[in-house]
Protein backbone atom coordinates (compact mmCIF):
# COMPACT_ATOMS: atom_id res chain seq x y z
CA UNK A 1 0.00 0.00 0.00
CA UNK A 2 2.68 2.28 0.47
CA UNK A 3 4.47 1.65 -2.23
CA UNK A 4 0.70 2.61 -4.31
CA UNK A 5 0.74 5.39 -2.68
CA UNK A 6 3.67 6.97 -2.98
CA UNK A 7 3.46 6.20 -6.73
CA UNK A 8 -0.01 8.45 -6.65
CA UNK A 9 2.06 11.33 -4.82
CA UNK A 10 4.45 10.84 -7.73
CA UNK A 11 1.84 10.79 -10.21
CA UNK A 12 0.22 14.18 -8.24
CA UNK A 13 3.93 15.37 -8.38
CA UNK A 14 4.48 14.71 -12.09
CA UNK A 15 1.59 15.97 -13.09
CA UNK A 16 1.98 19.54 -11.65
CA UNK A 17 4.80 19.52 -13.39
CA UNK A 18 3.78 18.74 -16.75
CA UNK A 19 0.64 21.19 -16.26
CA UNK A 20 3.19 23.96 -17.00
CA UNK A 21 4.56 23.33 -19.88
CA UNK A 22 3.93 25.29 -22.90
CA UNK A 23 2.84 24.39 -26.51
CA UNK A 24 5.16 24.73 -28.65
CA UNK A 25 6.15 25.25 -32.96
CA UNK A 26 5.31 22.49 -35.03
CA UNK A 27 7.92 19.94 -35.51
CA UNK A 28 9.51 21.55 -32.09
CA UNK A 29 10.23 19.22 -29.08
CA UNK A 30 9.19 21.13 -25.89
CA UNK A 31 10.94 20.05 -22.60
CA UNK A 32 9.73 20.28 -18.85
CA UNK A 33 11.84 21.46 -16.07
CA UNK A 34 12.83 19.84 -13.26
CA UNK A 35 14.51 19.84 -10.73
CA UNK A 36 17.37 17.77 -11.66
CA UNK A 37 16.99 19.70 -15.30
CA UNK A 38 15.40 19.92 -18.42
CA UNK A 39 13.30 16.84 -19.79
CA UNK A 40 12.02 16.61 -23.21
CA UNK A 41 8.60 15.30 -24.42
CA UNK A 42 10.64 13.31 -26.86
CA UNK A 43 12.47 11.45 -23.55
CA UNK A 44 9.04 10.71 -22.19
CA UNK A 45 7.18 9.19 -24.88
CA UNK A 46 10.13 7.40 -27.19
CA UNK A 47 10.21 9.54 -30.09
CA UNK A 48 10.44 12.94 -31.17
CA UNK A 49 7.91 15.38 -33.13
CA UNK A 50 7.40 15.04 -37.08
CA UNK A 51 5.94 17.20 -39.31
CA UNK A 52 3.63 14.56 -41.66
CA UNK A 53 2.82 17.59 -44.01
CA UNK A 54 -0.93 17.88 -42.36
CA UNK A 55 -1.99 14.54 -43.68
CA UNK A 56 -5.25 13.35 -42.46
CA UNK A 57 -5.16 10.67 -39.62
CA UNK A 58 -8.68 8.85 -39.19
CA UNK A 59 -9.55 7.65 -36.33
CA UNK A 60 -12.89 5.67 -36.45
CA UNK A 61 -14.74 4.92 -32.89
CA UNK A 62 -18.07 3.60 -31.91
CA UNK A 63 -20.68 6.74 -30.90
CA UNK A 64 -21.13 5.37 -27.68
CA UNK A 65 -18.26 7.36 -26.71
CA UNK A 66 -17.15 9.73 -29.45
CA UNK A 67 -17.21 12.27 -26.94
CA UNK A 68 -13.64 10.76 -26.17
CA UNK A 69 -12.42 11.89 -28.72
CA UNK A 70 -14.63 14.05 -31.45
CA UNK A 71 -14.93 17.82 -30.01
CA UNK A 72 -15.49 19.28 -33.74
CA UNK A 73 -17.38 22.45 -31.68
CA UNK A 74 -14.36 23.37 -30.36
CA UNK A 75 -13.56 25.18 -26.82
CA UNK A 76 -17.13 25.28 -25.67
CA UNK A 77 -16.04 26.22 -21.57
CA UNK A 78 -17.33 22.30 -20.79
CA UNK A 79 -13.82 21.06 -18.70
CA UNK A 80 -13.54 17.70 -20.38
CA UNK A 81 -14.28 18.65 -23.96
CA UNK A 82 -11.64 21.24 -23.94
CA UNK A 83 -9.08 19.00 -22.34
CA UNK A 84 -9.95 16.64 -25.44
CA UNK A 85 -9.64 19.01 -27.84
CA UNK A 86 -6.49 20.94 -26.58
CA UNK A 87 -5.06 17.29 -26.53
CA UNK A 88 -5.71 16.56 -29.75
CA UNK A 89 -4.27 19.70 -30.89
CA UNK A 90 -1.26 18.80 -29.46
CA UNK A 91 -1.38 15.35 -30.97
CA UNK A 92 -1.70 17.09 -34.67
CA UNK A 93 0.74 19.87 -33.38
CA UNK A 94 3.16 17.15 -32.60
CA UNK A 95 3.00 15.30 -35.97
CA UNK A 96 1.98 17.75 -38.37
CA UNK A 97 -1.23 15.94 -38.79
CA UNK A 98 -5.21 16.45 -39.06
CA UNK A 99 -7.10 13.74 -37.22
CA UNK A 100 -10.42 13.59 -38.78
CA UNK A 101 -12.86 11.54 -36.14
CA UNK A 102 -15.43 9.03 -37.71
CA UNK A 103 -18.30 7.89 -35.38
CA UNK A 104 -20.68 5.05 -36.26
CA UNK A 105 -22.91 3.06 -34.24
CA UNK A 106 -20.67 0.84 -32.03
CA UNK A 107 -22.97 -0.70 -29.24
CA UNK A 108 -23.79 -4.39 -28.48
CA UNK A 109 -27.04 -4.40 -30.77
CA UNK A 110 -23.95 -2.73 -33.65
CA UNK A 111 -21.65 -5.27 -32.95
CA UNK A 112 -22.20 -6.77 -36.61
CA UNK A 113 -21.81 -3.52 -38.55
CA UNK A 114 -19.00 -2.11 -36.67
CA UNK A 115 -16.92 -4.99 -37.46
CA UNK A 116 -18.02 -5.20 -40.67
CA UNK A 117 -16.29 -1.96 -41.57
CA UNK A 118 -12.96 -3.40 -40.26
CA UNK A 119 -13.83 -6.62 -42.44
CA UNK A 120 -14.62 -4.14 -45.42
CA UNK A 121 -11.72 -2.38 -45.20
CA UNK A 122 -8.90 -5.01 -44.81
CA UNK A 123 -10.58 -7.01 -47.34
CA UNK A 124 -10.03 -4.30 -50.49
CA UNK A 125 -6.54 -3.48 -49.30
CA UNK A 126 -7.64 -0.04 -47.96
CA UNK A 127 -6.59 1.89 -45.26
CA UNK A 128 -9.35 4.24 -44.51
CA UNK A 129 -8.33 4.33 -40.51
CA UNK A 130 -5.34 4.92 -38.84
CA UNK A 131 -6.67 3.57 -35.42
CA UNK A 132 -9.87 1.81 -34.69
CA UNK A 133 -11.12 2.66 -30.85
CA UNK A 134 -13.99 0.18 -29.88
CA UNK A 135 -15.85 -1.44 -27.63
CA UNK A 136 -14.94 -3.99 -25.16
CA UNK A 137 -18.02 -6.15 -25.71
CA UNK A 138 -18.35 -5.45 -29.49
CA UNK A 139 -14.47 -5.25 -31.44
CA UNK A 140 -13.10 -8.63 -29.80
CA UNK A 141 -15.39 -10.28 -31.75
CA UNK A 142 -13.24 -9.85 -34.87
CA UNK A 143 -10.47 -9.96 -33.64
CA UNK A 144 -7.70 -12.10 -35.80
CA UNK A 145 -4.16 -11.85 -37.14
CA UNK A 146 -5.79 -11.83 -40.73
CA UNK A 147 -7.49 -7.92 -39.90
CA UNK A 148 -5.49 -6.48 -36.93
CA UNK A 149 -1.77 -6.12 -36.13
CA UNK A 150 -0.21 -7.27 -32.94
CA UNK A 151 -0.01 -4.65 -30.41
CA UNK A 152 2.68 -6.20 -28.89
CA UNK A 153 4.85 -6.12 -31.70
CA UNK A 154 4.58 -2.53 -32.66
CA UNK A 155 7.93 -0.67 -31.85
CA UNK A 156 6.60 2.42 -30.31
CA UNK A 157 3.80 1.45 -27.92
CA UNK A 158 5.93 0.26 -24.56
CA UNK A 159 3.53 -1.21 -22.71
CA UNK A 160 5.31 -0.37 -19.45
CA UNK A 161 4.85 2.95 -19.42
CA UNK A 162 2.12 4.13 -16.79
CA UNK A 163 -0.51 5.61 -19.20
CA UNK A 164 -1.30 2.14 -20.10
CA UNK A 165 -3.07 -0.80 -18.28
CA UNK A 166 -0.30 -2.88 -16.42
CA UNK A 167 -0.15 -6.64 -17.13
CA UNK A 168 -2.62 -6.67 -20.05
CA UNK A 169 -0.35 -8.59 -22.01
CA UNK A 170 0.29 -11.41 -19.72
CA UNK A 171 -3.77 -10.93 -18.93
CA UNK A 172 -4.90 -10.90 -22.39
CA UNK A 173 -2.33 -12.27 -24.93
CA UNK A 174 -3.27 -15.53 -27.02
CA UNK A 175 -0.07 -16.98 -28.60
CA UNK A 176 1.92 -13.93 -27.86
CA UNK A 177 -0.60 -11.84 -29.43
CA UNK A 178 -2.32 -8.68 -28.53
CA UNK A 179 -4.88 -6.92 -30.73
CA UNK A 180 -6.19 -4.48 -29.03
CA UNK A 181 -4.41 -1.88 -26.25
CA UNK A 182 -6.13 0.03 -23.14
CA UNK A 183 -4.88 3.22 -21.67
CA UNK A 184 -5.28 7.02 -20.82
CA UNK A 185 -6.55 7.82 -24.35
CA UNK A 186 -9.61 6.09 -23.28
CA UNK A 187 -11.87 8.32 -20.72
CA UNK A 188 -13.53 4.55 -20.54
CA UNK A 189 -10.77 3.16 -18.47
CA UNK A 190 -11.70 5.54 -15.85
CA UNK A 191 -15.84 6.14 -16.18
CA UNK A 192 -16.36 2.54 -16.78
CA UNK A 193 -14.37 0.91 -14.38
CA UNK A 194 -16.11 -0.82 -11.24
CA UNK A 195 -15.78 0.48 -7.92
CA UNK A 196 -17.76 0.78 -4.50
CA UNK A 197 -19.36 3.34 -3.33
CA UNK A 198 -20.30 3.96 0.37
CA UNK A 199 -22.42 6.45 1.66
CA UNK A 200 -20.14 8.03 4.74
CA UNK A 201 -23.19 9.87 7.08
CA UNK A 202 -24.71 6.53 7.06
CA UNK A 203 -20.94 4.77 8.07
CA UNK A 204 -20.59 7.56 10.65
CA UNK A 205 -24.62 7.03 12.01
CA UNK A 206 -23.39 3.12 12.85
CA UNK A 207 -20.12 4.13 13.88
CA UNK A 208 -18.75 1.29 11.56
CA UNK A 209 -15.26 1.23 10.20
CA UNK A 210 -13.93 3.34 7.66
CA UNK A 211 -13.48 1.55 4.21
CA UNK A 212 -10.53 3.87 4.05
CA UNK A 213 -9.07 2.67 6.86
CA UNK A 214 -10.10 -1.25 6.06
CA UNK A 215 -8.06 -0.96 2.80
CA UNK A 216 -5.33 0.97 3.83
CA UNK A 217 -4.46 -1.72 6.73
CA UNK A 218 -5.13 -4.71 3.83
CA UNK A 219 -8.08 -5.91 5.66
CA UNK A 220 -10.73 -4.96 2.86
CA UNK A 221 -12.86 -7.97 2.09
CA UNK A 222 -16.01 -9.35 1.01
CA UNK A 223 -16.51 -11.05 4.12
CA UNK A 224 -16.42 -7.45 6.06
CA UNK A 225 -18.42 -5.90 3.24
CA UNK A 226 -21.15 -8.41 3.88
CA UNK A 227 -20.62 -7.57 8.23
CA UNK A 228 -20.74 -3.89 7.77
CA UNK A 229 -23.88 -4.11 5.45
CA UNK A 230 -25.84 -5.87 8.05
CA UNK A 231 -25.03 -3.55 11.17
CA UNK A 232 -25.87 -0.79 8.73
CA UNK A 233 -28.97 -2.04 7.23
CA UNK A 234 -30.18 -3.71 10.68
CA UNK A 235 -33.02 -0.42 11.30
CA UNK A 236 -36.29 -1.51 9.28
CA UNK A 237 -38.88 0.01 11.39
CA UNK A 238 -39.92 -3.98 11.59
CA UNK A 239 -41.10 -4.15 7.93
CA UNK A 240 -40.33 -7.53 5.96
CA UNK A 241 -38.59 -7.78 3.35
CA UNK A 242 -36.58 -4.22 1.88
CA UNK A 243 -38.50 -1.39 0.35
CA UNK A 244 -35.45 0.64 -1.69
CA UNK A 245 -37.74 3.82 -2.32
CA UNK A 246 -37.42 4.05 1.89
CA UNK A 247 -35.49 2.08 3.82
CA UNK A 248 -32.03 2.31 4.74
CA UNK A 249 -29.87 -0.65 3.08
CA UNK A 250 -26.71 -2.56 4.09
CA UNK A 251 -26.12 -3.06 -0.53
CA UNK A 252 -27.94 -2.46 -3.51
CA UNK A 253 -27.27 -4.97 -5.91
CA UNK A 254 -26.95 -4.23 -9.72
CA UNK A 255 -27.13 -6.11 -13.10
CA UNK A 256 -23.62 -5.90 -14.34
CA UNK A 257 -21.40 -4.69 -11.48
CA UNK A 258 -22.21 -8.13 -9.67
CA UNK A 259 -20.36 -9.87 -12.13
CA UNK A 260 -17.42 -7.82 -11.72
CA UNK A 261 -16.98 -9.85 -8.27
CA UNK A 262 -15.74 -12.88 -10.16
CA UNK A 263 -12.60 -10.36 -11.51
CA UNK A 264 -12.16 -9.27 -8.20
CA UNK A 265 -11.83 -12.18 -6.30
CA UNK A 266 -9.28 -13.46 -9.62
CA UNK A 267 -11.72 -16.07 -10.62
CA UNK A 268 -12.04 -17.06 -14.04
CA UNK A 269 -13.04 -20.49 -15.85
CA UNK A 270 -10.98 -20.01 -18.37
CA UNK A 271 -8.00 -20.89 -17.40
CA UNK A 272 -4.17 -19.80 -18.58
CA UNK A 273 -1.60 -22.87 -18.35
CA UNK A 274 1.70 -23.20 -17.63
CA UNK A 275 2.69 -22.82 -21.23
CA UNK A 276 0.28 -19.77 -21.84
CA UNK A 277 -1.98 -21.63 -23.63
CA UNK A 278 -6.02 -21.03 -22.84
CA UNK A 279 -8.38 -23.93 -21.71
CA UNK A 280 -11.75 -24.28 -20.03
CA UNK A 281 -11.96 -25.53 -16.54
CA UNK A 282 -13.91 -28.46 -16.83
CA UNK A 283 -16.11 -27.51 -13.65
CA UNK A 284 -16.33 -24.35 -11.21
CA UNK A 285 -13.59 -24.62 -8.85
CA UNK A 286 -14.71 -25.22 -5.29
CA UNK A 287 -13.28 -21.64 -4.65
CA UNK A 288 -15.34 -20.53 -7.61
CA UNK A 289 -18.74 -21.94 -5.86
CA UNK A 290 -17.99 -20.62 -2.13
CA UNK A 291 -17.25 -17.37 -3.54
CA UNK A 292 -20.67 -17.45 -5.27
CA UNK A 293 -22.53 -18.82 -2.54
CA UNK A 294 -21.43 -16.25 -0.40
CA UNK A 295 -22.64 -13.34 -2.58
CA UNK A 296 -26.09 -15.12 -3.02
CA UNK A 297 -26.20 -15.27 0.61
CA UNK A 298 -25.83 -11.86 0.76
CA UNK A 299 -28.99 -11.51 -1.05
CA UNK A 300 -31.33 -14.29 0.04
CA UNK A 301 -29.57 -14.65 3.70
CA UNK A 302 -29.99 -10.67 4.65
CA UNK A 303 -33.20 -8.62 5.13
CA UNK A 304 -31.26 -5.51 4.74
CA UNK A 305 -29.62 -5.95 1.23
CA UNK A 306 -31.82 -5.13 -2.16
CA UNK A 307 -30.92 -6.86 -5.37
CA UNK A 308 -32.33 -4.53 -8.56
CA UNK A 309 -34.06 -7.07 -11.18
CA UNK A 310 -31.84 -8.15 -14.13
CA UNK A 311 -34.17 -6.80 -16.76
CA UNK A 312 -33.52 -3.48 -15.14
CA UNK A 313 -31.11 -0.97 -16.61
CA UNK A 314 -32.58 2.02 -14.57
CA UNK A 315 -30.30 2.44 -11.75
CA UNK A 316 -31.98 5.88 -10.30
CA UNK A 317 -33.13 3.83 -7.31
CA UNK A 318 -29.90 2.72 -6.18
CA UNK A 319 -28.61 6.33 -7.08
CA UNK A 320 -31.25 8.13 -5.17
CA UNK A 321 -31.01 5.44 -2.29
CA UNK A 322 -27.55 6.73 -2.00
CA UNK A 323 -28.20 10.68 -2.59
CA UNK A 324 -31.13 10.33 -0.23
CA UNK A 325 -28.55 8.33 2.57
CA UNK A 326 -30.82 4.86 2.68
CA UNK A 327 -27.82 2.81 1.77
CA UNK A 328 -24.20 1.90 2.72
CA UNK A 329 -22.86 -0.05 -0.13
CA UNK A 330 -22.80 0.55 -4.01
CA UNK A 331 -21.38 -1.72 -6.07
CA UNK A 332 -20.98 0.55 -9.22
CA UNK A 333 -19.35 2.71 -12.13
CA UNK A 334 -16.84 4.76 -11.07
CA UNK A 335 -18.96 6.60 -14.29
CA UNK A 336 -21.60 7.25 -11.63
CA UNK A 337 -19.79 10.06 -9.97
CA UNK A 338 -20.95 12.17 -13.04
CA UNK A 339 -25.01 11.24 -12.43
CA UNK A 340 -26.54 14.33 -11.71
CA UNK A 341 -28.52 12.51 -8.59
CA UNK A 342 -24.88 11.70 -6.82
CA UNK A 343 -23.50 15.33 -7.87
CA UNK A 344 -26.08 17.11 -6.58
CA UNK A 345 -26.25 15.27 -3.51
CA UNK A 346 -26.10 16.97 0.10
CA UNK A 347 -24.46 14.19 1.64
CA UNK A 348 -21.11 12.48 0.90
CA UNK A 349 -19.78 9.43 -0.39
CA UNK A 350 -15.96 7.82 -0.73
CA UNK A 351 -15.33 5.33 -3.15
CA UNK A 352 -12.95 2.13 -2.90
CA UNK A 353 -12.12 -0.79 -5.01
CA UNK A 354 -14.24 -4.15 -4.92
CA UNK A 355 -12.81 -6.00 -2.06
CA UNK A 356 -10.25 -9.30 -2.18
CA UNK A 357 -12.30 -12.50 -1.52
CA UNK A 358 -9.98 -13.35 1.25
CA UNK A 359 -6.93 -12.20 3.13
CA UNK A 360 -5.14 -14.43 1.32
CA UNK A 361 -5.67 -12.78 -1.81
CA UNK A 362 -2.26 -11.13 -2.88
CA UNK A 363 -4.10 -7.94 -4.10
CA UNK A 364 -7.07 -5.96 -5.23
CA UNK A 365 -8.19 -6.13 -8.58
CA UNK A 366 -10.69 -3.21 -10.05
CA UNK A 367 -12.45 -4.52 -13.23
CA UNK A 368 -12.72 -2.47 -16.50
CA UNK A 369 -16.29 -3.08 -17.95
CA UNK A 370 -17.35 -4.40 -21.44
CA UNK A 371 -18.27 -1.07 -21.94
CA UNK A 372 -15.08 0.80 -21.82
CA UNK A 373 -12.73 0.93 -25.36
CA UNK A 374 -10.13 -0.01 -26.75
CA UNK A 375 -7.59 0.98 -29.58
CA UNK A 376 -6.69 -1.66 -32.28
CA UNK A 377 -5.18 -1.33 -35.78
CA UNK A 378 -6.30 -2.79 -38.73
CA UNK A 379 -3.59 -4.55 -40.64
CA UNK A 380 -3.53 -2.25 -43.78
CA UNK A 381 -3.52 1.12 -42.17
CA UNK A 382 -0.56 3.10 -44.30
CA UNK A 383 1.77 4.07 -41.75
CA UNK A 384 1.85 1.69 -38.79
CA UNK A 385 4.35 3.38 -36.80
CA UNK A 386 2.94 6.90 -37.04
CA UNK A 387 -0.36 4.93 -35.72
CA UNK A 388 1.16 3.90 -33.27
CA UNK A 389 3.15 7.21 -32.29
CA UNK A 390 0.08 8.55 -32.13
CA UNK A 391 -1.71 6.16 -29.90
CA UNK A 392 1.10 6.20 -27.47
CA UNK A 393 1.05 10.50 -27.26
CA UNK A 394 -2.78 10.70 -26.78
CA UNK A 395 -2.43 7.97 -23.75
CA UNK A 396 0.35 10.00 -22.57
CA UNK A 397 -1.48 13.29 -22.86
CA UNK A 398 -4.92 12.19 -21.26
CA UNK A 399 -2.03 10.15 -18.48
CA UNK A 400 -1.02 13.85 -18.17
CA UNK A 401 -3.78 16.28 -18.61
CA UNK A 402 -7.08 14.75 -19.68
CA UNK A 403 -8.17 12.64 -16.70
CA UNK A 404 -7.09 14.78 -14.11
CA UNK A 405 -9.66 17.59 -15.50
CA UNK A 406 -12.38 15.01 -15.37
CA UNK A 407 -12.01 14.07 -11.92
CA UNK A 408 -11.75 18.13 -11.43
CA UNK A 409 -14.99 18.61 -13.22
CA UNK A 410 -16.95 15.83 -11.57
CA UNK A 411 -15.68 15.75 -7.98
CA UNK A 412 -14.51 19.04 -7.44
CA UNK A 413 -14.61 19.98 -4.22
CA UNK A 414 -14.81 16.35 -3.13
CA UNK A 415 -11.42 15.58 -3.81
CA UNK A 416 -10.35 18.94 -1.84
CA UNK A 417 -12.77 17.79 1.21
CA UNK A 418 -11.20 13.77 0.49
CA UNK A 419 -7.84 13.40 -0.02
CA UNK A 420 -8.80 9.76 0.69
CA UNK A 421 -10.75 9.73 -2.17
CA UNK A 422 -7.93 10.60 -4.43
CA UNK A 423 -5.52 7.72 -3.19
CA UNK A 424 -8.60 5.54 -3.76
CA UNK A 425 -9.17 6.71 -7.64
CA UNK A 426 -5.31 6.45 -7.63
CA UNK A 427 -5.74 2.90 -6.69
CA UNK A 428 -8.52 2.05 -8.82
CA UNK A 429 -6.28 2.68 -11.44
CA UNK A 430 -3.15 1.39 -10.71
CA UNK A 431 -4.92 -2.50 -9.71
CA UNK A 432 -7.33 -2.16 -13.15
CA UNK A 433 -7.93 -5.34 -14.70
CA UNK A 434 -9.33 -6.45 -18.21
CA UNK A 435 -9.87 -10.27 -17.60
CA UNK A 436 -10.06 -12.81 -19.97
CA UNK A 437 -13.85 -13.38 -19.89
CA UNK A 438 -14.29 -9.79 -19.94
CA UNK A 439 -11.87 -9.01 -22.98
CA UNK A 440 -13.63 -11.90 -25.13
CA UNK A 441 -16.77 -11.90 -24.20
CA UNK A 442 -18.15 -11.11 -27.12
CA UNK A 443 -16.92 -14.12 -28.20
CA UNK A 444 -18.91 -16.43 -26.49
CA UNK A 445 -22.57 -16.23 -27.34
CA UNK A 446 -23.43 -16.34 -23.49
CA UNK A 447 -21.25 -14.24 -21.48
CA UNK A 448 -19.20 -16.28 -19.19
CA UNK A 449 -19.49 -13.39 -16.76
CA UNK A 450 -22.98 -14.13 -16.47
CA UNK A 451 -22.21 -17.44 -14.32
CA UNK A 452 -21.40 -14.88 -11.65
CA UNK A 453 -24.23 -12.64 -12.14
CA UNK A 454 -26.44 -13.20 -8.90
CA UNK A 455 -29.38 -10.79 -10.23
CA UNK A 456 -29.26 -13.15 -13.10
CA UNK A 457 -29.25 -16.47 -10.54
CA UNK A 458 -31.98 -15.25 -8.81
CA UNK A 459 -34.04 -13.97 -11.25
CA UNK A 460 -34.23 -17.23 -12.94
CA UNK A 461 -34.27 -19.65 -9.67
CA UNK A 462 -30.49 -20.55 -9.84
CA UNK A 463 -28.77 -20.03 -6.44
CA UNK A 464 -27.09 -22.90 -4.93
CA UNK A 465 -24.18 -25.10 -5.91
CA UNK A 466 -26.18 -27.91 -7.81
CA UNK A 467 -27.74 -25.29 -10.11
CA UNK A 468 -24.74 -23.08 -10.84
CA UNK A 469 -22.49 -26.29 -11.72
CA UNK A 470 -25.29 -28.08 -13.90
CA UNK A 471 -25.52 -24.37 -16.02
CA UNK A 472 -22.13 -24.50 -16.72
CA UNK A 473 -22.25 -28.42 -17.40
CA UNK A 474 -24.94 -27.54 -19.99
CA UNK A 475 -22.75 -24.45 -21.59
CA UNK A 476 -19.22 -26.60 -21.08
CA UNK A 477 -18.99 -28.26 -24.77
CA UNK A 478 -20.15 -24.99 -26.21
CA UNK A 479 -17.69 -22.50 -24.47
CA UNK A 480 -14.66 -25.10 -25.07
CA UNK A 481 -15.66 -24.75 -29.04
CA UNK A 482 -15.87 -21.11 -29.02
CA UNK A 483 -12.39 -20.34 -26.82
CA UNK A 484 -10.91 -22.88 -29.62
CA UNK A 485 -12.40 -20.83 -32.17
CA UNK A 486 -10.93 -17.66 -30.46
CA UNK A 487 -7.47 -19.43 -30.16
CA UNK A 488 -7.62 -20.41 -33.49
CA UNK A 489 -7.82 -16.89 -34.66
CA UNK A 490 -4.46 -16.04 -33.48
CA UNK A 491 -2.42 -18.82 -34.95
Amino acid sequence: MKKIISSILALLMLLSVLASCSSTAKGETETIATQEGEISTADIVGFEASDHGGRTFNILVSNTDEEEHLTEDGYNTQVVNDAIFTRNLKVEEYFGIDIEVISKPGDWFNMASFNQEITRMVMAGADDYDMVVGVTGVIPASFSTDYYLDVSDMEYIDLEKEWWVKGQYDELQINGKLLGVYGDLNLTLYSEIHAIMFNTQVLDNNHLESPYDLVNTDKWTIEKMLTLAAEAGGEIDGKIGVDPESDIMGMIGTVNPDRTFMTAFDLDLIERNNDGSLSMSSTPSEKFINAYKTLCGAFYGSAYNYLLQVTSDDYSVALNAMAENRVLFLPSYVKWISDPIIRNMEGDYGIVPYPKLDDDQESYRSQVATGATCACFPKTIGDAELSAQVATYMSYLGYDTVIKEYYDEYLGQRLSKSPEMLEMLGLIRETSIISLSTAYASAFAQPILELFEVSYRIHYGYAGQQELTSMYARRYTTYKKELSTLVSNYQ
